[in-house]
Order: C-alpha cells, then structure tokens, then sequence
C-alpha cells in the first residue's frame, strides 16, 4: 500500500503546479495528500507486527528496533538534507524568520517536530518525516500499554477528541507558520496512528483470520472507501475534524488490501513504487520545483473544459513522476539499501554477543 500512498502524495503536489485551475479535479487531487496518512496507518500496524514477531526471538529487541528504524530512514534523509541546503541554501519560513544551524542540527539528530522552524524550513517534506521520527519515540511506551483490541480502540476514542480539542485551542493563538506546523504536528497526527494500531489488533481476531481471503469482503471495503472519498472531496482542511474525516477513507483501503490483495491496489507497479516509496517521497519535490517553469505557461487562467485541465494535470505528472523513479531507484539502491544492510549487520552483531555462552567461573580454592 506504500506505492498507492506515494502516488497519492506526488499527485497532489503536481496539483499544486496548476490549481486552482482544475475545479473539481483539484478537489479530487488534493484527496491525495492523505496518502501521508497512509504511511501512517501502514506504519503503525507494520511495526506493530515486527515488534510482537521479533521480540520473541531477539535478546534486545527495543534496542534492535531504533537501530533498524535509524538506519532505515536517516541516511537518505541526510542526503535530502545536503541536497537541500546545496540547491536552496536554509530557508526562511513563512514569516521570514530565518533557519539556522541549531535547526539543521535537529534535522540531523530527527527531533526537528519539535521546533516549527526546523520542521518547515530546512528539508521540503520532512514535516512528516518529523512525525514518523516522533511516533518512534512513543513507541515503546505504546507496546508496553497497548496489549489488546480493546486497550487500542479506548486509546483512539481518547486520541479523536483530545488531539482535536488541542488543534481547536491553538488555532486561535497562533499565526498562519504555526498553524501550519501545528496542523501537521505528531499530537494532530497521533489518532491515524492510534487507528493502525487499532487495525493491527482487529487482524489478529478469529473473525478476521475467517475472513482474510476473502475478495468480496476486499470489494466491499474498497467501496466503502471510495464512498468516503466521494464525501470527503467537499470537506476543506481547516479544521482537525475535518481532517480526521478526509483521512478516513485511507482505513477501509488499508484493511481491503490486508483481507485481499485485490491486483487494483497491489501489481507489480505499485509494489515496485511502494519499494521506492521513502525515496520518492524525498526526491519528488526537488524535481517539482524544476519541472515547474515547463508546467506553469501550459496553464490555461481562462475558462478551459474538463479534458484540457486533466490533460495538463496528466503531463505535470508524467515529468514528475518520470524522473523522481529513476532518481529514486539510485538512491534507494545506493544510500537506503547500504543503510539497511548496516543496521541488519549492526543487530546481528549484537544478537551473536547475547547468544555467546559466558565462561564458566572459577570457583575459590576454599570452597
């Protein structure tokens, strides 16, 4: 599911390259930027599933986790870092205030969700890097509390209404950077997380293991979420509950792929694309920002039929996407893939040390 959720992302951002001139085209596209809730939810439920897989055979378990989460997505981020600061220098945030090295620094150490400057003005994207980066931090704390079906759904039914009562609180007292930052901070974030991990104990009930396989089931799912999108396209974004509801349809399209891998939403592309996907995710606006002086004089500012707008809307794509795969296949070959293998070493390493018989001890000679 990461490949549709990647293609979801880069769609609304060659929205951006052309809205607000597609009408209702835009409305549909930018329904594609809930593809970063959908890492989320697959996050969640994914790393869910290693923990209660691998804790059972591994000595150090939570240790072995942060070296695998570290090593899986600090050394491209790095990269994104240095090619950022190479092609744009650090950039002032929205009110102009300036980004520094103290902000790079927490880019690099991945606390940068915790300064609004640091999150918006260094890496283009890396907000949600940021949020991922946080949810590894509280995760320890949420396997040891959240043990059964029952625990995870109190946890979301507390998770919706606090973290939306805090979004409503702050909206009022800040100005439009840290409504920003607040909006797609780790607390309004945290309930799609809560919702993964309410999926990932939904799966391992007696009732879904009846059902998984079932494509009718998937079918049904599929549709219920496409109906959520059809009423989520009129709902704006300005509000932590209207974002909750525009992010609901990414859960019945989580769980329709995890019931049955219907061919629509898991081929070859998109698991090749979902392969990719955290490359992509981190090339695909520095290819935005240089295909757009070849976007922008295609756009029609006059009345233009439907056909003409997604035919624009098409092409911004393609010379989007084209490019942003095969960057991203080199980096995900050259800098994602040696991390990867670093930290498998890195684990096995310490995995053979805890397994080393100790030396039987001495006992003294007057015993």
């Amino acid at each position: 599911m990461r490949g549709v959720a990647i293609l979801g992302v880069v769609i609304v951002h060659c929205v951006g390259l052309t809205a607000p001139h597609l009408g209702p085209i835009n409305s549909i596209g930018l329904l594609g930027q809930r593809g970063v809730q959908l890492f989320y939810l697959v996050s969640a439920l994914t790393l869910f599933m290693s923990w209660h897989q691998e804790r059972r055979v591994e000595a150090h378990p939570l240790l072995n986790f942060f070296t695998r989460r570290f090593c899986r997505i600090a050394p491209a981020y790095y990269l994104a870092i240095f090619a950022s600061i190479l092609c744009y220098g650090v950039r002032p945030n929205r009110d102009g205030i300036s980004v520094g090295g103290w902000d790079v620094a927490e880019n690099f150490f991945l606390v940068h969700g915790l300064n609004p400057r640091a999150t918006l003005g260094v890496v283009a994207g890396g907000w949600s890097v940021a949020v991922e980066a946080m949810f590894y931090f509280a995760l320890p704390l949420l396997l040891a509390a959240i043990t059964s079906l029952r625990r995870a759904l109190v946890l979301l039914c507390l998770a919706l209404p606090a973290c939306g009562l805090l979004a409503t609180a702050l909206h009022a007292r800040v100005g439009p950077d840290e409504l920003f930052y607040i909006k797609y901070s780790f607390p309004i974030q945290f309930p799609v997380f809560c919702a993964g991990i309410v999926l990932f104990f939904l799966l391992r009930t007696p009732v879904a293991h009846r059902l998984h396989g079932s494509r009718r089931l998937a079918l049904a799912l599929l549709g219920l979420s496409a109906l959520l999108f059809a009423l989520a396209v009129p709902i704006d974004d300005t509000s932590a509950l209207s974002f909750y509801l525009s992010s609901a349809p990414m859960v019945p399209l989580l769980l329709s792929a995890a019931v049955y891998p219907l061919r629509l939403l898991v081929n070859r592309v998109t698991v090749f694309l979902g392969r990719i996907s955290y490359s992509i995710y981190l090339v695909h606006l520095f290819v935005v920002a240089a295909v757009s002086p070849l976007v922008v004089p295609l756009v029609d500012y006059g009345p233009q039929p439907w056909p003409g707008r997604l035919a624009v809307l098409l092409v911004a794509f393609a010379l989007v996407m084209i490019p942003t795969t095969l960057i991203s296949y080199l980096t995900w070959r050259f800098v994602e893939q040696p991390g990867i293998a670093l930290g498998k070493r890195l684990i096995a390493r310490r995995e053979s040390r805890a397994a080393r018989p100790l030396p039987a001890a001495t006992a003294p000679a007057d015993l």
